[in-house]
């Protein structure tokens, strides 16, 4: 278990949501907040990738947060003004539900969405 220190990071997680438009006409989708939690990120490094058996284009980081329900890999996740797409499904690596480890690729700033 990582202890309180090492959770250093407020990770806010996104979900994907039809809205209405203001006027109730057309539907739209957009990230929309769904938790904010503390957590721990950290870049992988060549070996760690090759040990998940993923690809650098598919996972570089790993966040790690408190166990917690409902985060699936459709979600993003934002730490500051980086954000994360999470490349599988949330990690209970002890299986005694205390912690997530979730491994995620980084959107470049040019992919994000403009929010407005």
């Amino acid at each position: 278990m990582s202890a309180a220190g090492q959770f250093r990071y407020r990770v806010t997680f996104l979900e994907l949501r039809k809205q209405k438009d203001r006027w109730g006409d057309a539907e739209t989708e957009a990230w929309v907040d769904v938790v904010t939690v503390w957590g721990s990120l950290e870049a992988l490094s060549g070996r760690e990738l090759f040990s998940s058996q993923q690809t650098a284009e598919q996972s570089n980081h790993r966040i790690r947060i408190r166990h917690r329900a409902g985060i699936n890999p459709a979600m993003r996740a934002r730490i500051g003004e980086r954000l994360f797409e999470l490349t599988s499904p949330p990690l209970d690596r002890d299986g005694r539900r205390r912690e997530l480890e979730l491994m995620c690729r980084e959107v470049p700033t040019w992919q994000q969405p403009v929010s407005g």
